[in-house]
């Protein structure tokens, strides 16, 4: 039987309502797999806390350790794949820096799947225990092998670059943008995969960072919306951020106050990057008004293509962090999201 290694972090899973009516992290990640005997008939199980914590409060430095345990894990020629179980409000988030930053060598060729739960331990109708199941399926599953980092939630696997949560509550909340789901568990414990209709758009290059790395550097996101100013960016600027991450409008559009600020950014060597708050899309330049997308690549902005804001920030820390303190940063940037193939 082959070996799984599970990684938990805490999340919705772990959590049970205390002695004052609050929901908070509770269980072990030894005390959820007792409470789900079934699963020792899949694999051997081995089994590491990291934290306990809500996704919410999740770090770029926990980020950091969960690489480098799933790193030291992959090294155990006895594991098969690794199950790594967190919260699902940042899971998309987690499993894009995973995909972007570990490499076929990091892993070599193994699965890493993440999974959660929407509804708590305590609820009858808990959905932990079933996506747990089916994440140990698709780890110990041949067909799994060299796939990228997956998600696997309510028996669909998703690409890392593609998942988003839809959904506040519903089990069903995760989708693949863009996309299909790339597989399904079934009910009978099958692991399908279905055929990608444009593979390389679910890919993300693999960005080499050092495995000592302790720290990210900082990127903030900036909203843009109907009398937003410059005001948000300058200060980012100013509280020492070493990229930005647009959330423009449409296709990436925004106003000349904006713009402006953009611009003086850009002259003092701080990327900038366009993403767009629609939900499907790519980011890319249409309109040469000022604010448009044209125009902001004239000056040097560049474009997320189908990133969200959340994951072009990850992407561009990962990139950043490649770079030494004298290295210019604009250059990089661009020709980092320049590798990114944009959903047709």
């Amino acid at each position: 039987m082959q070996r799984v290694h599970i990684i938990f972090t805490g999340g919705t899973i772990a959590m049970r309502t205390n002695a004052e009516g609050l929901l908070v992290p509770a269980s072990s990640g030894e005390a959820l797999l007792q409470a789900i005997p079934q699963l020792k008939k899949i694999a051997d199980i081995s089994t590491e806390q990291l934290c306990n914590v809500a996704s919410a409060h999740l770090t770029a430095e926990i980020w950091l350790q969960t690489r480098r345990a799933i790193m030291a894990a992959c090294a155990d020629e006895g594991v098969a794949g690794v199950v790594l179980v967190q919260g699902t409000d940042t899971l998309e988030e987690t499993v894009f820096f995973l995909d972007a930053s570990l490499s076929p060598e990091n892993t070599r060729g193994k699965p890493i799947v993440l999974t959660g739960a929407m509804r708590n331990a305590d609820e009858a109708n808990a959905d932990g225990p079933d996506n747990l199941h089916n994440a140990i399926l698709l780890a110990v599953s041949a067909h799994s092998l060299e796939k990228p980092v997956m998600a696997c939630m309510f028996g669909r696997i998703h690409a890392a670059r593609a998942v988003q949560k839809h959904h506040t509550t519903r089990t069903d909340a995760f989708v693949s943008t863009h996309h299909t789901p790339i597989g399904q568990v079934t009910d009978a414990g099958e692991v399908v995969f279905f055929e990608p209709r444009n593979t390389a758009s679910h890919q993300t290059p693999t960005l080499r960072i050092a495995d000592e790395l302790n720290q990210l550097p900082k990127v903030d996101i900036i909203p843009i919306y109907v009398g937003a100013n410059e005001d948000a960016l300058n200060s980012s600027v100013a509280a020492g951020a070493q990229a930005i991450v647009v959330q423009a409008l449409g296709a990436g559009n925004l106003n000349p106050s904006v713009f402006a600020a953009i611009e003086q950014a850009l002259q003092k060597d701080i990327p900038i990057i366009i993403a767009t708050r629609c939900w499907e899309g790519n980011a890319e330049p249409h309109y040469g008004y000022i604010g448009g997308g044209q125009t902001l690549e004239k000056i040097g902005a560049c474009f997320a293509h189908d990133l969200p804001a959340h994951k072009a920030r990850i992407y561009a820390q990962l990139l950043l962090a490649q770079l030494d303190k004298d290295s210019k940063k604009r250059p990089h940037i661009q020709q980092g999201f320049a590798q990114l193939v944009a959903h047709p």
